[in-house]
C-alpha cells in the first residue's frame, strides 16, 4: 500500500552513496523503490526479485524470478551493499529462507530496510466506498495477505531469524499531515475516493512499520 507520507525508506535511501550495489525484494511490477534508488544514484548497481513475469522499468536493472520461500537469491555471497523489502514479508507464510538468504547476500557493514503493514490496520473498519479501485483499508482487504507484523516481530525477525543488528525500528507516520486527516477522511467518504481514505487511515492508525537492519563488519 503506498502512502504519501514522509516515508523513513526515502531517509533510508539518502544514506545510500553512488555506485553501491542494492536488491530490491519483491519489487512488483511498478517498482516503486529502485526507480526512486535510481533517480537519486543514477550510477548505483540495482538487482530486483519478485515472482512476477513481466517488469516495466526505464532504466538499466536486472530482475530475477524467485520463490521466497524456497528458492535461493541468485547472487553471491557478500554481494549487495544494501537490501530494501517492503511489504512483503506479510504475503509470506514462512520467512526462514529469504532471512537465511538475506544474511548470506549482504555484506559486511551492509545495511537491509524492512517495511509491513502494522497490526493495527486489523482495527481499520473496512469501507464499502468505492470497492472496484481495490486500495486496502483494513488489513485482509488484500486477498493475499496472510498475517500482520508488529514492531517486536520485525525486531525477532531481523535479530533472531535474519541474525543481523537491529538499528531503528519505528511507525512510518507522516506526523506534519496527522492532525489534518480527520479533513482528509471526510473529504475523501464525500467524494468517495477510496485511495484518500485509505492513506489517511493508515496514517492515523500507524499503518506501517519498519526495521534497520545491519549486518555486523
Amino acid at each position: 500500500m503506498n502512502i504519501n507520507y514522509f516515508e523513513k525508506k526515502r531517509i533510508f535511501f539518502r544514506r545510500l552513496k553512488k555506485h553501491r550495489t542494492v536488491l530490491d525484494i519483491g519489487c512488483g511490477t511498478g517498482l516503486y523503490n529502485s526507480r526512486f534508488i535510481k533517480k537519486m544514484y543514477p550510477g548505483c548497481k540495482i538487482c530486483c526479485v519478485d515472482l512476477h513475469r513481466s517488469i516495466k522499468h526505464e532504466f538499466e536493472m536486472s530482475y530475477f524470478k524467485v520463490e521466497l520461500e524456497k528458492e535461493k537469491l541468485p547472487f553471491k555471497d557478500n554481494f549487495f551493499d544494501a537490501i530494501i523489502m517492503t511489504h512483503v514479508l506479510e504475503h509470506l507464510k514462512n520467512t526462514d529462507n529469504v532471512a537465511k538468504e538475506i544474511k548470506r547476500v549482504l555484506k559486511p557493514g551492509g545495511e537491509i530496510y524492512i517495511e509491513t503493514p502494522n497490526w493495527t490496520t486489523l482495527l481499520i473498519p473496512s469501507f464499502g466506498i468505492n470497492r472496484k479501485k481495490y486500495e486496502v483499508i483494513n488489513f485482509f482487504d488484500e486477498i493475499d495477505h496472510k498475517r500482520p507484523w508488529t514492531k517486536q516481530a520485525l525486531y525477532s525477525f531481523i535479530t533472531d531469524v535474519c541474525e543481523l543488528e537491529s538499528c531503528k525500528v519505528g511507525s512510518a507516520v507522516n506526523w506534519p499531515k496527522f492532525f489534518l486527516e480527520p479533513f482528509f477522511i471526510l473529504f475523501g467518504v464525500c467524494s468517495r475516493n477510496r485511495g484518500m481514505i485509505a492513506s489517511s487511515l493508515w496514517n492515523v492508525f500507524s499503518g506501517n512499520i519498519y526495521c534497520i537492519g545491519r549486518k555486523e563488519k
